[in-house]
């Protein structure tokens, strides 16, 4: 099948990898079909025949919505403590699912999470770490595992991050971008973010265009900067008391007041307000059509975003938890049971988690595990990996403990997460537990390395400088902060 932009021109046929690599990872596996065999029948979302007919709703594979939200902290959701009037489509939804009260992002910028939420594998192993890094062809994502059981699959994305530039396109029958300005039009950075309301149309697009069983991966850009929502959805609308704007020209001075920080961060929940709104037409959609609990869903974040706690705006700058804590929510009424759980979580243990309740094991070699496994309730020590430009980073939570490595400079600092904000360094008065926690990230920095190698192995390097990339997604990540524009002078 060919992929498809967002005007619907065919861009190509996706990647697909050697037989002998995907027969043993599907053995790993213990999938459906034998490798080569015929895949299972699908129905047409909604529809009936064939062999829907002959099985029931709880016999059927399960469709997979995973509906990342980008720049999305868990504290600006109502479930998390933003107040009911917040986010009222997430706070349904979150009554009626499994709501992790602490999930942690493996990065702070999009491209290295998303790529570790789709291959369950660290930053540090699937290599997509800097601006230019690309995600090899060598990495399995979950897309390609589920296209060969039978998925239909799809990616709707809204940030180039995660374009096919980058490779992110990997075993998805349908890829459609949504920051493509019209054939024959001036480029307008402006008018290139796609909003929450665009992304639903397309999700339902998707749905009802094709089969069932499928999985749909959905990056929705609303929150990240810059902040615009809708004047319905800003709750700072026809106040006086800043007049700042929630684009570059103002949340990146350094000479702001507590008003206008206060005006900025109220952009930012509008924004996320209308992220909610988008994802409550989405929910709304999937019951309309009788999907909604034969489909997992999956809200969560690549990472959150921060406003001047430790000193930074934006993310992709520090581990501090304000831009790794996420929300993580997961609705399927067939197996799990609505709750709130207080363990430590990952988000790259959501490509396991989904293979799981889907009755496919997920084998050790992807990395990551089951969020409701009964037998890993202790939950492992989680890391988190920052290689961006001139920060070189990773951090190590343990229990209570979060100790976080800036390489860069050799420093070290000790958090007891139990307090929070992360405002008092304690690597002075327990130094021991720095070293044996300093021994734990290196031991896990050079398993990861040791993992990229046998993945990776002497595959060239194909790093990407901003000239190489298409303009309108050279463009738009102008706008949304990731390069300078002084790289688009050529335009």
């Amino acid at each position: 099948m060919e992929s498809r932009n967002a005007t619907g021109k065919a861009t190509g046929g996706v990647r697909r990898r050697g037989g002998l690599r995907l027969c043993l990872f599907l053995g790993w596996l213990g999938t459906w079909t034998a490798c080569g065999a015929e895949e299972p029948a699908r129905s047409r979302a909604g529809g009936t025949g064939g062999a829907s007919e002959a099985t029931t709703a709880a016999e059927k594979p399960p469709n997979m919505l995973l509906f990342i939200v980008d720049t999305l902290r868990a504290d600006a959701l109502s479930p998390y403590g933003a107040g009911p009037e917040a986010t009222p489509h997430i706070a349904t939804f979150a009554q009626q699912s499994a709501v992790f009260e602490r999930a942690y992002a493996p990065s702070t910028w999009t491209r290295a999470s998303v790529a570790s939420i789709l291959s369950a594998l660290q930053p540090e192993v699937h290599g997509a770490l800097d601006r230019g890094d690309p995600l090899s062809d060598r990495v399995l994502l979950l897309s390609e595992v589920l296209r060969d059981q039978g998925y239909r699959t799809g990616f709707i994305t809204t940030n180039p991050n995660t374009s096919r530039f980058f490779g992110f396109d990997q075993g998805f029958d349908e890829f459609v971008e949504l920051y493509d300005h019209q054939p024959g039009s001036r480029i307008r950075p402006a008018t290139m973010k796609a909003s929450a309301e665009d992304v639903a149309r397309h999700v339902l697009r998707f749905i009802e265009a094709g089969e069932e069983p499928f999985l749909l991966v959905v990056l929705s850009i609303d929150p990240h900067s810059p902040y615009a929502p809708p004047s319905r959805f800003d709750p700072g609308a026809g106040e006086q008391a800043s007049e700042a704007r929630g684009d570059g020209a103002w949340i990146n001075r350094s000479d702001l007041s507590e008003a206008d920080q206060a005006r900025i961060r109220s952009l930012y929940q509008g924004e996320v307000a209308y992220a909610d709104h988008g994802f409550g037409h989405v929910m709304k959609s999937l019951r309309r059509m009788g999907l909604g609990d034969r489909t997992i869903t999956v809200l969560t974040s690549d990472h959150g975003e921060a406003f001047w706690e430790h000193g930074f705006r934006g993310h992709g700058k520090s581990l501090y938890d304000e831009t790794l804590r996420v929300p993580l929510i997961v609705r399927y009424p067939a197996k799990v049971a609505p709750g709130r759980i207080e363990a430590s979580a990952q988000i790259i243990d959501i490509a396991p988690t989904l293979l799981a309740l889907a009755q496919l094991s997920a084998p050790e070699p992807i990395g990551g595990r089951s969020l409701f496994d009964p037998a890993a309730q202790t939950p492992p020590s989680i890391h988190a990996r920052l290689k961006l430009e001139d920060r070189d980073m990773a951090s190590v939570r343990t229990g209570h403990w979060k100790l976080v490595w800036d390489f860069a400079s050799d420093t070290r600092k000790l958090y007891d997460v139990r307090e929070p904000g992360e405002r008092e360094d304690l690597a002075a008065t327990a130094p021991t537990r720095v070293e044996a926690m300093s021994r734990e990230l290196e031991a896990h920095l050079a398993e990861a390395e040791a993992q990229r190698d046998a993945l990776i192995g002497d595959a060239p390097a194909s790093a990407v400088v901003p000239e190489d990339l298409p303009a309108e997604q050279r463009r738009l990540l102008i706008e949304l902060g990731y390069l300078e524009p002084e790289a688009d002078a050529s335009e």
